[in-house]
C-alpha cells in the first residue's frame, strides 16, 4: 500500500511542473514605431543569427505585439539574449522619416482601366502579404519532456525570392478619374509602380479595311472566289493572290477563303471591277478594334414589321384597323475579335450573318412578315498587310420581270397578248475581304490617321471632278 502511494506521488511531481520554468519574459513598449512591424524586423534580425523565433524553449525566442497597448511581448529561455533584444530596440524603435511613413499615393492611368488594374494588384501584392502573415504555430511540448533540439539542416543554396512587400497595402479606385488611391510605405509604393507600368501600356489595337461584295455567279464561275482567280489571271498575277480549293475550306460552315499579299492593288481592282454586272460592291468601311476586344460592322437598315393588327370602332358604322409596329434590324452583320501577337500575326474570330426580311401569305391572311438569315462563324490568321477574302454564304434569288409593247401590255385581260414574262433564278454569294493593319503606339495611330484622311481627301478630289464632268 504504501509503495502504491510512493509512486502515485512520483506521478504527480512529474505531471505537476511549472510551463514558465526556465522561460523569461519582458515586455517592452514601444514608443515611437508600429509594434507590428517591430515584431517581424525582431523576428528577422534574430533568425538570421539561427536563432529560432518559432518557441521559446531550447535556443529560442518569440516576439509578441501587443497593439492595444503598443508594446512588446519577449520570451526566451536565454538567459543573456535580453541585452541584444534591448540593444536592438533601441536602435528600432525611432520616429520614422519622412520616406518612411505610411502616405498616400495617386496614380492616374494612362491607358488601362484603373478597376482592371486594381484587381491585378490586390492578386499580386494584397493577397501575398496576406499569405506571408499566416504562420503556423509550433506544436505545444508535453510537460515535464525536454524539448529535442532539431538536427541542423544541411545548408541549401538560396534562391534570389523576388521582393514582396513589408507593410499593409490598400488600393481603392477612383472611377471618375480612372485613377488608383494607394496607401502604403513609399518602398511598398516603388515596388507597385514598377508592375503598374508594365501593366499600363498603349493598347494594342487594329485597323481592319473591310470590303463587301456580292457576286452574281454562273456556269464560269461556280464560286465568289473563282472569280477573283479570274480576275487576278487577267491581271497576270499582280495582286499575288494565293488560292487554295479544298485545304482552306473551313470545315462545318462552307466557307471558302484565300490570302492576298498585295492587298492595295487588289482592293482597288475589286472595285474597278465592279463596272461588271456580276460583281456589286456593297460597301466598304474602315473599324478600329482593340486587342481581345469586339468590333462590330453593321449594313442595312431598321426594317418596320406589322406584328399585331386590331379592330377599333371610331363611330356607330366605322370600323378603324390599326396596327402595332416593331422595327427589326435587317442587313449584314459583321463581328471581329482580333488577337494580336508580338510577330506580327493577327489571329480573327469572324462571325458573318446576312438578314433579310421576306413576305409569305398564311391561310386568309397575306403579307406575314418573315426573316432568312444567312449566319457563319470562324476562326482566320493572318499577317499583317495581307487580306483575307473569305466567301461561300450563297443566295438564291428569283426574279419576275414583264416585258412588252408600251400601253398594250398594260390592257386588262388583253395585256399579256403584247407582253412576255420572264421568271429568271440567280445565285448570288457574299464576299469579304478583310485587310488588318497593327497599332502599337501613339506613333503608328497617327500615320494610320494621316494615311486614312489623305484617302478621305483624295476621294473627294474625285468627287468634284466627276461632278464638273457631269456639267
Amino acid at each position: 500500500m504504501a509503495s502504491n502511494v510512493s509512486k502515485a506521488l512520483d506521478i504527480i511531481s512529474l505531471f505537476d511542473l511549472d510551463i514558465f520554468t526556465d522561460l523569461r519574459v519582458r515586455i517592452y513598449p514601444i514608443l515611437n514605431a508600429d509594434v507590428t512591424e517591430i515584431a517581424k524586423e525582431m523576428e528577422r534580425i534574430f533568425s538570421s543569427f539561427e536563432v529560432s523565433t518559432k518557441s521559446a524553449r531550447g535556443i529560442g525566442i518569440t516576439f509578441t505585439p501587443i497593439t492595444r497597448i503598443n508594446s512588446l511581448l519577449v520570451v526566451s529561455s536565454i538567459p543573456n539574449i535580453f541585452e541584444k533584444v534591448e540593444g536592438w530596440l533601441k536602435a528600432l524603435d525611432k520616429v520614422p522619416e519622412e520616406g518612411t511613413k505610411m502616405s498616400v499615393f495617386v496614380y492616374y492611368v494612362q491607358n488601362a482601366k484603373a478597376k482592371d488594374l486594381a484587381d491585378v494588384l490586390k492578386q499580386l501584392f494584397v493577397g501575398i502579404k496576406e499569405k506571408k502573415e499566416k504562420v503556423t504555430p509550433p506544436e505545444p511540448t508535453p510537460r515535464g519532456v525536454k524539448p529535442t533540439p532539431a538536427p541542423t539542416p544541411p545548408p541549401v543554396p538560396k534562391e534570389e525570392a523576388p521582393p514582396v512587400p513589408e507593410g499593409e497595402i490598400n488600393i481603392v479606385v477612383d472611377e471618375t478619374n480612372n485613377a488608383l488611391v494607394i496607401k502604403a510605405y513609399p518602398r511598398d509604393y516603388r515596388l507597385i509602380l514598377e508592375t503598374i507600368k508594365k501593366l499600363d501600356i498603349y493598347p494594342r489595337q487594329v485597323l481592319i479595311e473591310v470590303l463587301l461584295a456580292e457576286i452574281t455567279l454562273d456556269d464560269e464561275t461556280r464560286y465568289g472566289l473563282e472569280f477573283m482567280k479570274l480576275l487576278d489571271t487577267a491581271s497576270h498575277g499582280r495582286y499575288q493572290q494565293t488560292f487554295e480549293f479544298g485545304p482552306a475550306t473551313v470545315s462545318g460552315i462552307g466557307l471558302k477563303y484565300s490570302i492576298v499579299e498585295a492587298a492595295g492593288r487588289f482592293s482597288a481592282a475589286i472595285k474597278a471591277a465592279a463596272k461588271d454586272e456580276r460583281l456589286n460592291v456593297i460597301s466598304s468601311p474602315h473599324i478600329l478594334a482593340s486587342n481581345n476586344k469586339e468590333a462590330k460592322i453593321q449594313i442595312g437598315l431598321s426594317q418596320p414589321v406589322l406584328t399585331t393588327t386590331y379592330t377599333t370602332t371610331a363611330t356607330a358604322t366605322t370600323n378603324v384597323v390599326e396596327g402595332t409596329i416593331e422595327y427589326k434590324d435587317v442587313g449584314i452583320l459583321i463581328t471581329v475579335i482580333p488577337r494580336i501577337s508580338d510577330g506580327g500575326l493577327v489571329t480573327m474570330e469572324i462571325t458573318i450573318e446576312d438578314s433579310k426580311v421576306e413576305t409569305t401569305a398564311l391561310g386568309n391572311l397575306q403579307n406575314i412578315p418573315f426573316f432568312t438569315k444567312r449566319t457563319a462563324k470562324t476562326v482566320l490568321s493572318v499577317l499583317e498587310g495581307q487580306t483575307i477574302v473569305i466567301g461561300g454564304l450563297m443566295e438564291d434569288s428569283k426574279t419576275n420581270k414583264r416585258s412588252g409593247i408600251p400601253l398594250l401590255s398594260k390592257i386588262p385581260i388583253l395585256g399579256p397578248l403584247f407582253g412576255v414574262r420572264e421568271y429568271q433564278k440567280e445565285k448570288k454569294e457574299l464576299i469579304l475581304l478583310m485587310t488588318p493593319h497593327i497599332i502599337t503606339d501613339h506613333i503608328t495611330s497617327r500615320a494610320v490617321t494621316q494615311e486614312f484622311r489623305e484617302k478621305v481627301e483624295g476621294l473627294k478630289k474625285e468627287l468634284e471632278s466627276w461632278k464638273d464632268k457631269k456639267r
